[in-house]
């Protein structure tokens, strides 16, 4: 589950719950471009510590499927650039340390 909304793997999901990770939609969007940046390698990664061309293959129908590579190829994070971080609310228990 990737948010309250959504079991589907998505980034523009991931990107709704930024903030619960103490992260600026900035910030979050430059991680987003990392995590693209080596999945997009994953097929080499794998083949290079020895995984079958079976196994990749197979890998490849959830890894490299349309949906997923055209969400990597279009992400940018240009529309988090200029957004806020919104502050979290303290929970219940995290006043009792203040």
């Amino acid at each position: 589950m990737i948010s309250e909304i959504s079991r589907e793997p998505s980034l523009s999901e991931a990107m709704t719950v930024a903030n619960a990770f103490d992260l600026s939609p900035l910030e979050a969007a430059n991680a987003v471009l990392k995590i693209i940046a080596v999945v997009n390698d994953w097929q080499l990664h794998f083949r290079s510590v020895g995984v079958s061309e079976a196994d990749i293959t197979e890998l490849a129908a959830f890894i490299a499927a349309p949906d997923l590579l055209a969400q990597r190829q279009s992400f940018s994070a240009d529309p988090y650039s200029k957004a806020i971080k919104f502050q979290r609310k303290p929970s219940l228990g995290a006043k009792a340390f203040r």
